[in-house]
């Protein structure tokens, strides 16, 4: 099978190269780095020429400074580009990665969030049969400035209360969705345990012996520290537990600085 990752070299895209090769597909990378751009469309039928599989782990973002609604338009037409160019180059199934709880109304005036609804309800509308893949934040988020803002001496995180999953159990699930041929129109996955961001954060700097304070802030959502962000029953438990992640972590980090 042929299968084009678009956000290869994203933190789930990184994974999803290794997991996708290593099942014995042929893997084309789609991301800026290697040419092609999906808000613009640069390099993009070349790129899918000959796919069976897309899978869409991409998270486009404006360069520089940007309001919500120039955020939400980036990943519209990002979402559409793809889908159009995949059909009409020929592939016959996409498989498009986005978040746990988007649709919760505590996002109603979130753009991050509403960005993700639409990217979703693009791909449901269109020909190209589609699998959404919704999976709730990866172990990894504990130094994503999208919640965690760092300083000389403080490390100030968003009070998150998550239930975090492994990106590589993600496309280790995705993986195992191509080999069995599966259809499902939604597919849920989620971390076995919850864990609130400061706790996570500062367990991960520990891995790093970086003894910097860690201070919880307000989250940017006020729900999002309330449960939100949870697994809902319908949600897959697959991957690690977070000390069980912090081994493989602390394995493949050593001892280098996270910033």
């Amino acid at each position: 099978m042929h299968v084009a990752i678009a956000g290869s070299t994203g933190v789930l895209g990184s994974h999803l190269i290794r997991r996708v090769t290593c099942a014995g597909h042929i893997v084309t990378p789609i991301a800026r780095y290697h040419g092609v751009d999906l808000v613009t469309g640069r390099g993009l039928d070349a790129a899918l020429d000959g796919v069976d599989v897309v899978i869409d782990a991409s998270d486009p973002r404006p360069r520089g400074l940007a309001d919500g609604e120039e955020l939400r338009s980036e990943v519209r037409e990002a979402a559409e580009r793809l889908l159009e160019a995949a059909y009409v180059m020929g592939a016959y199934r996409l498989i498009s990665v986005s978040v746990l709880g988007v649709e919760h109304a505590a996002f109603d005036a979130f753009a991050p969030y509403l960005a993700k609804r639409e990217k979703e309800a693009i791909a449901h509308a269109h020909d190209l049969p589609t699998t959404v893949v919704k999976a709730s934040h990866f172990h990894e988020f504990a130094l994503n400035p999208a919640g965690v803002h760092a300083f000389a001496d403080q490390v100030l995180v968003q009070d998150m209360l998550l239930q975090p999953v492994a990106a590589g159990a993600v496309a280790a699930a995705i993986t195992e969705m191509l080999e069995a041929d599966m259809m499902t129109e939604v597919i849920e996955l989620a971390g076995p345990e919850e864990i609130r961001l400061p706790e996570l954060t500062r367990r991960v700097l520990d891995v790093h012996r970086d003894r910097r304070a860690v201070m919880p802030i307000a989250p940017l959502v006020r729900q999002m520290g309330t449960g939100v962000l949870l697994a809902p029953d319908t949600a897959l438990m697959v991957g690690p537990t977070v000390t069980e992640w912090l081994d493989i972590y602390a394995r493949d980090n050593a001892v280098c600085t996270p910033y």
